[in-house]
């Protein structure tokens, strides 16, 4: 179309100005005046035809090929469109599939979003189970302790009541037995318990100062009867640059202690269980400790020795093995170490013995002085310098007081046999340099040769070297010549501070009117009879609890509910109160807070002292806010009560009560209570 506009446009102007042209002519022919001429005109028009003719050809050729152009740019675009529809056509294809998809997608995270729910409902129901039953064990572990540790405590007081009497040897020996069966019982239970606590990451350190020495002699005495019983040597050794103020959880490191020097002891027949203590590293936050409990046992072969720190597991786990036990001493000690920031491993070879090696962390007190066990200090400056000789066939025994000794400035010599320390000890008399002490195993054989040598050679002459004999607990004739002239004993393991006291004493004896002089009162000097109420409900622990209070002067009324002690303390005087948690209608909780709001004595805080058989965590520190002072998990020790009663009321200066001024009235109502089974009904 534009195009035949176009070729219209060019005929129009084409016939325009042929028109002008040929007026023009006719103007020209006429203003010179010549006559027009018809035969002009067609003589123009033949000249002008041509012209036009081709004009008119190339404006249709023009015409045409734009036409032509017109023509391909309108197939292009019909192509074009035709695409574009095909296009569209797909795209919305692919938008319907991608909105089905969308759809779908949206209709499966409904169901994915229905799931989850579900599974989060599932979750929870599971976490509120899991919280149930947590609650459920925790309460069934306090339940059972409770009930376990009420009857032990009937069973090992009442034991250790009668061993306080007259008996014959077999009877004490039966004892003795059932004393020994109860504890065994205990320690499982405590294991249980730790390993509970340990499992439910509910077992907390204690940060208290204590002495290193103190407790790691503490565990190597207590455990000496059963080693020595065996035939074992015990020894101990703590590197002279290892501080000895220490601040961590000396109950925990104690446990540690306890379970693998017991082991070593359980597993070796012969030889000796040795316990060395390093310092492993320090830096500015303190240091870290390593403890190495060796043996001359059984071994372990290398198969079982990751097996032992797994719960209930032994080496040897057959019905025929010959060490019995639980199998939760190692998993426990393990997890213990590393809560004190170290860890446990063993080294062994089978029928050669083991090496447990275990490290803590601990912070080390400024003045290296520990508050919680303080040992005064050994005698040890008239001893620099010495010359002494130790007699020991225990290559481990000799090299720890042979190190012992030189740390303090000694110089010491090592022999193994009776013999040797004769010709040993005829040498130096004759010398420069004679023997200033004789630091002598009791146990050796011949070790009574080397005493008559000594007698026989130089007792008299006001040369021979006294003698520091060095005793094992439970072996019979060993201590025959302690305590005769120039013999100082020394019990086995040896404690440094002891040892250098004997020295100083073999050295420098007493006069024979210091053995007239009075020594320091032991604690139960300084504890006058007090007026105790005891808070209990089971009869067994009241007549125990009685028996050890009465045994140390006290006297003792007892009430079995809290409200009753509270109506008891209303009309009656106290010194002290004794109270049980687990009480009927009030318990012991409730029944300390309330005393704490209603009353005090007239010197000051009543002192009230837990006595329990709770034993889970959280239950002191309840114990403690709700105004208790003290806190004693049953079984308890005759010892151990004694020493709380006696720190306590010295703490609270209640020591001076008047317990003499009661009027006759009322002694004769405390002595029909205890006539009653001590029950006081208030």
């Amino acid at each position: 179309m534009v195009a035949l506009l176009r070729l219209v446009r060019y005929f129009f102007v084409f016939v325009a100005v042929t028109y002008v042209a040929w007026k023009a002519v006719l103007v020209a022919l006429d203003a010179d005046g010549g006559p027009f001429e018809p035969g002009i005109d067609v003589a123009l028009v033949s000249v002008l035809a041509p012209f036009l003719v081709w004009l008119v050809a190339k404006a249709a050729e023009r015409l045409a090929r734009e036409a032509a152009g017109s023509q391909r740019n309108l197939v292009r675009a019909n192509e074009a469109i035709t695409r574009e529809n095909v296009e569209r056509r797909r795209a919305e294809e692919a938008v319907r599939r991608a909105m089905d998809a969308i759809e779908h997608g949206n209709r499966q995270l409904v169901e994915t979003n229905r799931g989850l729910q579900r599974e989060t409902d599932r979750a929870n129901k599971m976490a509120a189970q899991a919280q149930r039953a947590s609650r459920a064990k925790s309460e069934f572990l306090a339940t059972m302790s409770h009930e376990i540790r009420t009857p032990i405590y009937g069973v090992t007081g009442m034991t250790e009541l009668v061993l306080d009497s007259d008996l014959v040897p077999e009877q004490r020996t039966y004892l003795e037995a059932v004393q020994a069966s109860a504890d065994a019982l205990l320690t499982l239970l405590n294991d249980i318990l730790d390993f509970s606590r340990i499992e439910a990451g509910r077992l907390d350190l204690q940060q208290t100062e204590f002495s290193l020495r103190d407790r790691v002699d503490d565990v190597m005495k207590s455990l000496a009867l059963s080693a020595h019983a065996k035939g074992l040597e015990m020894v101990s050794f703590i590197e002279p640059d290892v501080p000895d103020g220490l601040v961590g959880d000396p109950d925990r490191l104690r446990q540690v202690l306890v379970n693998l020097v017991g082991n070593a002891i359980k597993f070796t027949d012969r030889g000796e269980v040795a316990a060395r203590v390093t310092v492993a590293s320090r830096d500015a936050e303190g240091l870290v400790l390593e403890f190495a409990i060796s043996d001359t046992g059984v071994g372990i072969p290398r198969a079982k020795r990751k097996a032992i720190f797994q719960p209930f597991t032994q080496a040897d786990g057959s019905f025929t093995r010959r060490f019995k036990g639980a199998g939760l001493g190692l998993t426990i000690s393990s997890q213990l170490a590393r809560l004190m920031g170290g860890k446990i491993r063993v080294e062994s070879k089978p029928g050669a013995g083991s090496t447990f090696y275990f490290t803590s962390r601990f912070t080390v007190l400024l003045d290296d002085v520990a508050v919680a066990a303080p040992t005064a200090p050994a005698p040890t400056d008239n001893l620099r310098g010495r010359h002494v000789l130790v007699v020991d066939d225990h290559p481990a025994t000799g090299e720890a007081l042979q190190r012992m000794m030189q740390a303090k400035g000694l110089r010491t010599s090592v022999v193994d046999s009776a013999e040797t320390a004769c010709a040993v000890l005829q040498q130096a008399a004759a010398s420069q340099d004679p023997y200033a002490l004789v630091a002598l195993d009791a146990g050796l054989v011949d070790v009574q040769q080397v005493l008559t040598a000594l007698d026989g050679g130089w007792r008299g002459k006001g040369a021979a070297p006294p003698v520091v004999l060095l005793t094992s607990v439970g072996r019979s004739g060993e201590a025959a010549a302690d305590g005769s002239p120039g013999v100082v004993g020394v019990r086995k393991p040896v404690k440094e501070a002891d040892l250098f006291r004997a020295m100083a004493e073999a050295l420098d004896p007493p006069s024979p009117a210091g053995d007239a002089t009075p020594r320091p009162a032991g604690p139960r000097a300084h504890t006058p009879p007090l007026r105790v109420l005891l808070v209990e409900d089971n009869p067994m622990s009241q007549t125990v609890t009685r028996r050890f209070l009465e045994k140390d002067g006290h006297r003792v009324a007892i009430v079995e509910t809290g409200a009753k002690a509270l109506a008891e303390l209303e009309d009656q005087e106290y010194d002290l109160v004794l109270m049980d948690l687990q009480l009927p209608e009030m318990d012991g909780f409730q029944a300390a807070a309330e005393i704490r709001k209603r009353r005090r004595t007239r010197s000051g805080r009543l002192p009230i002292i837990a006595i329990t058989a709770c034993a889970m965590k959280g239950d002191r520190e309840r114990a403690l806010k709700a105004g208790m002072d003290a806190y004693l998990v049953k079984p308890i020790k005759h010892n151990e009560l004694y020493e709380a009663v006696h720190r306590l009321v010295a703490a609270n200066g209640a020591a001076a009560r008047r317990h003499e001024h009661v009027d006759g009235r009322e002694a004769a109502s405390i002595g029909s209570d205890v006539g009653r089974d001590g029950v006081h009904a208030g």
